[in-house]
Parts: structure tokens; sequence; C-alpha cells
């Protein structure tokens, strides 16, 4: 539910400027609100279970703007033909950009909330700006002709890396807030 509201609040935002720019922030933030709205409702619990519920709110997120761009009459790709073209490229080169990074902030944010009772702290703070800035090199490497496709590689191999290491460390400090054992 979060991952499709967010959806539609960042199609009418986005149209504000340059989507390119304008995206990554307004992305970002409307998709970790999403995760703090179902820690809320469900109880915060931990680390991993903010970076499970992070994780499906991403990709959610991500396959209705998926859909939203193969549907939308505005199509940024120009025509219908050139929208199905742009799919695959959409799905296997970009697959997982917003589940991956939702999943790192949602677990942030459930580690803060857990820690202080905030959401704002300063992991939840520093996670966040590190997605904006992972998915703002992704949707500037979208203009940068060729070689933005040898960034768009490396922006997802820092990312998968995070993605990694952010889940190791969120079973860790699960197990450790929980008494041994994640939940």
């Amino acid at each position: 539910m979060g991952g499709l509201v967010a959806t539609f609040c960042a199609s009418l935002l986005n149209s504000l400027g340059p989507g390119v720019v304008i995206a990554p922030f307004v992305e970002e933030v409307l998709k970790v609100a999403g995760v703090v709205v179902v820690l809320r409702i469900f109880g915060v619990g931990t680390p991993i279970r903010g970076f499970v519920v992070g994780y499906l709110v991403g990709a959610a997120f991500e396959c209705y703007e998926n859909f939203l761009y193969i549907a939308s009459p505005d199509d940024p790709y120009g025509s219908v033909a050139e929208a199905f073209a742009a799919l695959p490229v959409r799905i296997l080169l970009g697959f997982g950009l917003h589940a991956a990074a939702t999943a790192m902030t949602g677990a942030a944010v459930a580690y803060t909330l857990g820690q202080s009772g905030r959401v704002l702290g300063r992991v939840s703070i520093g996670v966040l700006l590190l997605a904006i800035g992972i998915h703002l090199v992704w949707d500037l490497a979208t203009v940068a002709g060729i070689a933005g496709y040898a960034l768009m590689a490396l922006d997802y191999a820092v990312l998968v890396a995070l993605f990694l290491v952010t889940r190791k460390r969120a079973l860790a400090a699960s197990k450790r807030m929980s008494g041994g054992r994640p939940s």
C-alpha cells in the first residue's frame, strides 16, 4: 500500500521540474514515508522488519512506476512502441533499485525508531541521503548517453554491495535488540 501511494504522489510531484533531478528526492522521501506508516501501524519491530517492509514498499513502488510508464498517455518515451522497448531496460537493468534502496532506508528508520522513538536521526537521515544519491546518479546516467551505462553499472554495484551490508547489519542489530532472535 505504501509503495502505491508513494508512486501516485511522486507522479504528481515529479512534474514540478526536471524529473532526473527531482525524482530521487521526491521518490525516496515518499517511499520512506510509506515505510514509516507501515511500521507505525504494525509495530516498529526491528531493523530487519524495517528492511523487509522497505523492500516490499520499494518493490510495489517500482512495479507501479513501470506500469505507469507503459500505460501513461504522457509517456516520457514518446510512443507506446518506445515504452514497450524501454520496459526490458527498466526491468533488467534497473530491477530492484527502488526495492533495495528502500530496504536500506527502512532498516535505518526502524533502527532509529527502536533506539530513540523518533523517525529522524543520524542513521536514518544518513541512509536516506545515501539512497537519494544512488537514485540521483542512476537518473543522471540515463541522460549521459553511452557513458551512462558504465555509470549505471557502477551505481548498481554500489547499491547491491550496500544492500548486502545493510541486510547483514540489520540482522545483527535485530538480534541484539530482541535478545538473540531476529523478529
